[in-house]
């Protein structure tokens, strides 16, 4: 695959990021009591997870440390054949998410 390509993979990745980001700043009652941000939500796991996916196959073991892509992987998985729901919990975590210009480590 060309680098090009593996570009496009974190350009998708980050956006799917920031969008996540931006679905945690309205905040968990909003998310429960909004159907579309719970499907939303969904969709963004399963973006993050594909996008990390696609992302491992191109680059091995040239990913990234530090980030747990084994455990991003498979939260498409369950979200979507486990739970068939995405909990607010899951979207919250300690520290900023990067934004889609930050791609130190790419």
């Amino acid at each position: 695959m060309s680098r090009r390509s593996v570009d496009k993979i974190v350009a998708d990745l980050l956006d799917a990021v920031q969008a996540t980001s931006e679905l945690v700043e309205r905040g968990r009652e909003a998310y429960e009591s909004d159907r579309m941000l719970r499907l939303a939500g969904e969709a963004l796991i399963g973006r993050i997870g594909d996008s990390a996916s696609k992302l491992r196959d191109q680059l091995g073991k040239e990913m990234p440390e530090g980030v747990p892509w084994d455990d991003v992987i498979a939260n498409r998985i369950i979200v979507a054949h486990v739970w068939r729901s995405a909990h607010y919990r899951h979207f919250v975590r300690s520290g900023p998410a990067p934004t889609t210009g930050s791609r130190a480590g790419w």
